[in-house]
């Protein structure tokens, strides 16, 4: 094999851009370059210089700039960032100078001055992707800086980027200094087309459903309340403790989390400190803390040694820390962890109901390594991506596999399935699979634990989307059965809110509300979400302002605010939601929910939602399509003659840009094929009701019938050649026609 004699080493890239660099050029070429030019030599170059950078070259809109480490190229782009705002702020927005950052650590290529290679490749798709005035950084550059620097991040999820093969884990620098120490899981953007760009549009839709069952299991976030506790990462005494000392923790940070009484500082928050013996001042500087939980574990061949320390942040020094040690079989740990936890809550002097004792108790599996998979599939699924779904499924399932009495994996595995039947995310699992595979587990479920809740949530949910009655008198024994079961009172509040029942629903919600433990931020949404079906905005907003401004910034959450603001007839406030939410979500319109809000036997229900949500400028159709384009739709008779024969579409565009291929045939059959889904062909139905043309697909929108508009594409169009554009509540299909056969 040769010898590579290319120069090369590992940097760190910093990649930046001028936004609307060509705009400002026409505008004014003079004033542009010269006030660039101030820009580099007052604030960029001093920037590079303070943090030992080496400026490679500049490209007339941006700057390309190599760093030693990490934690240099991060603080030169802050301070570039901050400084450049503040100068600017004062300007007209559409005058104001402003960058886009990408930064990457990888192996580079150098020759003389200039550099290239992979690693600056990243640095400038990441570039891409940021915000004006913002950073992005690979997951490299986060790994590197996570618990170095005063800043907070947004973890976006692995992003298909030009010409880079595999998807890029990419993270956004949060410059709002209140948002020191904070990670949070931030709402995925749509517009950038890879292999799941259809897929993670309408699945980012499919979020939007109004009255879904979505219940995440996501350690909750944080809020007034007086105690704050860290639980730091137990840590093994020997080596065959260490698998005990991760369940150990993850159970904590899972259980402790749902208590309403205090506030649990999260997980990821908690696992910088791994290894550590951290020092009040360090703690501190992540956020409030006033209790820390630490402790050990170790193995002596035959028991399980436990030893737990809780002490007091504003005490710390002034009095001796409580302490708590036992020692268990390895079967029996969890029994012994369920000590410790009430140690802690004895000693915290926190309340609890019936169901968070319960919490707190429950063993849930005498096996240490299910447990593991177990935590492992809640915190894939809790990553916001796609593929941590598919990979949730997974762990779940082989949880479940090691151990079947493991009731609360089996329960969490059909919900899953039903989730992503829900969802619509065939990218994950063949919806059609996913639907019979979250019936059977729970049906098998039940058969081993005939009131478990999860099962019996997935029946009353799968059932409220074909007969909304069945649903109802299921919901009913199940509650009557499992009286003091939150989840089973949600059911049942769906269930009678769907059947047109509001006054009794508004008692299970309450209820609910009771019962419950602490609420994850997604409950909540979910639980306003109902309130607004019962046209109770008020309470939808009390509930709402709970949450932390994070929870607040995600996809449901503005455009449940829109709606709730528009409810109100505060349409300014509603419209500054509805116009955050569409910059994420450009493609979406009301009727896409239509078919959803079919669960409800009051058609007004939509009606509601509908006039609410354009009142606010969400618009009725996708784009705004339908206004001014009557001219060009086909009515029954066009419609007729266009499907009157089999054919073929050819020449094809999905909504975000992609291929796609379809077969209609005069059976009345229809073959789908998206290209971004390889592995997948749509099976369907399709007949011609008045002016749409009207399709049934059992593994896409929950197998419900879906009508649509065809207008014909006039730009594309010639008399030999015609074209069409099929509309659907996600978007604009475009094709040409080639007929088979007679």
């Amino acid at each position: 094999m040769a010898q590579d004699t290319v120069n090369r080493r590992l940097a760190a890239i910093l990649a930046a851009d001028m936004v609307g660099y060509s705009r400002h050029m026409q505008l004014d070429e003079a004033r542009t370059v010269a006030r660039q030019s101030a820009c580099m030599k007052e604030m960029v170059n001093p920037a590079i210089e303070e943090f030992r950078g080496r400026l490679v070259k500049t490209t007339g809109d941006g700057y390309l700039v190599e760093f030693p480490s990490a934690v240099d190229a991060v603080l030169c782009a802050v301070k570039v960032q901050r400084e450049l705002a503040s100068h600017e702020q004062d300007l007209p927005s559409d005058q104001r100078i402003l960058y886009r950052i990408g930064i990457n650590v990888g192996e580079i290529i150098y020759d003389g001055d200039d550099i290239f290679g992979d690693g600056v490749n990243v640095a400038a798709r990441l570039e891409a992707l940021a915000d004006p005035g913002g950073i992005h950084i690979s997951k490299t550059v986060f790994d590197n800086v996570k618990g170095k620097l005063d800043l907070g991040f947004a973890n976006l999820g692995a992003q298909k980027v030009k010409n880079i093969d595999q998807p890029v884990p990419m993270y956004r620098v949060l410059l709002n200094p209140e948002d020191v120490g904070k990670l949070i899981m931030a709402a995925p953007r749509v517009l950038r087309r890879g292999f799941f760009g259809l897929a993670a549009v309408v699945a980012v839709i499919a979020l939007l459903i109004v009255g879904t069952f979505y219940t995440s299991r996501q350690p909750v976030t944080t809020d007034a309340v007086a105690t704050r506790l860290l639980v730091l990462p137990f840590t093994s005494r020997n080596d065959d403790a260490e698998m005990y000392a991760k369940a150990v923790s993850e159970n904590l940070w899972l259980s402790l989390a749902r208590i309403k009484g205090m506030t649990m500082v999260g997980r990821e928050q908690s696992l910088k400190f791994k290894g550590m013996q951290p020092s009040r001042e360090q703690i501190l500087k992540q956020g409030e803390v006033t209790h820390v939980l630490n402790g050990t574990v170790a193995t002596d061949g035959t028991d399980v040694i436990i030893k737990s320390k809780l002490r007091a942040l504003s005490e710390e020094g002034k009095s001796n820390p409580q302490e708590l040690e036992t020692r268990s079989t390895p079967p029996d740990v969890f029994d012994s962890l369920a000590k410790h936890k009430n140690n802690a809550i004895s000693l915290l002097n926190i309340p609890l109901n019936s169901n968070e004792r319960d919490i707190l108790v429950q063993a849930q599996t005498r096996s240490v390594q299910a447990y593991l998979l177990y935590a492992q599939g809640l915190h894939s699924w809790m990553t916001g991506e796609i593929s941590g779904v598919k990979s949730a499924l997974d762990s779940l399932k082989q949880a479940a596999e090691v151990d079947q009495q493991f009731f609360a994996a089996r329960g969490t595995y059909a919900y899953l399935n039903y989730f992503v039947w829900f969802m619509g995310w065939n990218p994950v699992r063949n919806n059609v699979d996913a639907h019979d595979d979250a019936l059977a587990t729970a049906a098998r479920l039940l058969e081993d634990d005939p009131l478990n809740s999860d099962a019996l949530f997935v029946q009353i949910a799968v059932m409220l989307h074909s007969d909304r009655e069945r649903a109802l008198t299921m919901a009913r024994g199940a509650v009557f059965q499992k009286r003091h079961d939150p989840r089973l009172h949600l059911a049942l509040g769906w269930a009678l809110l769907s059947n047109g029942l509001y006054a009794e629903a508004r008692d299970e919600f309450e209820t609910y509300l009771e019962l419950s433990p602490r609420l994850t931020p997604e409950e909540t949404l979910d639980v306003s979400n109902a309130y607004l079906r019962l046209d109770e905005p008020e309470r939808a907003l009390e509930l709402v302002s709970q949450l932390e401004t994070e929870a607040l910034s995600s996809l449901l959450a503005l455009a449940l605010q829109a709606e709730i603001y528009s409810r109100l007839g505060r349409l300014e406030e509603g419209k500054e939601f509805a116009r955050r939410f569409l910059q994420f979500l450009p493609f979406y319109s009301v009727i896409w929910d239509e078919p959803k809000f079919r669960t409800y036997s009051d058609a007004a229900i939509f009606e509601s939602y509908s006039n609410a949500m354009q009142e606010v400028g969400i618009p009725l159709w996708p784009l705004g399509f339908d206004k001014g384009r009557e001219a060009d739709r086909l009515d029954e008779e066009s419609l007729l003659q266009l499907y009157s024969r089999s054919f073929k579409t050819i020449d094809t565009t999905d909504p975000v840009g992609g291929p796609y291929t379809s077969q209609y045939n005069t059976d009345g059959t229809v073959n789908l094929h998206y290209g971004f889904l390889p592995d997948i062909d749509f099976q369907g139905t399709w007949e011609i009701k008045e002016d749409e043309i009207c399709q049934t697909f059992p593994a896409i929108s929950m197998g419900m019938r879906v009508c649509e508009r065809v207008y014909e594409d006039r730009s594309k169009s010639t008399p030999e050649n015609p074209r069409y554009i099929q509309m659907n509540g996600f978007g604009l299909h475009r094709f040409g026609v080639e007929y088979i056969g007679d």
